[in-house]
């Protein structure tokens, strides 16, 4: 459990969302609420970043949401490739 938790600072850490206004595609931002509320205030931040964004929260999702929640997943992502 301690590897896991400073892996995951680690992963915290990294910021790339000065990049994310040069995104030029229809995205989604997924925050899973089991992650917690400080998940999805990272997840909202990024998504506040992205001119063309939708965000989402999935409802009994945590990560690997896809694989944790792969029917709310797949319908999330297929709201952003039908717009």
């Amino acid at each position: 459990m301690k590897h896991l938790r400073k892996g995951r600072a680690e992963v915290n850490r990294f910021d790339a969302r000065c990049k994310l206004v040069d995104v030029r595609a229809p995205t989604l931002v997924l925050a899973c609420d089991r992650n917690g509320r400080m998940a999805i205030k990272m997840a909202e931040a990024t998504a506040k970043q992205i001119n063309d964004v939708r965000f989402r929260v999935l409802k009994g999702g945590v990560d690997p949401s896809n694989m944790v929640a792969p029917d709310l997943f797949d319908c999330r992502v297929l709201e952003v490739i039908k717009r």
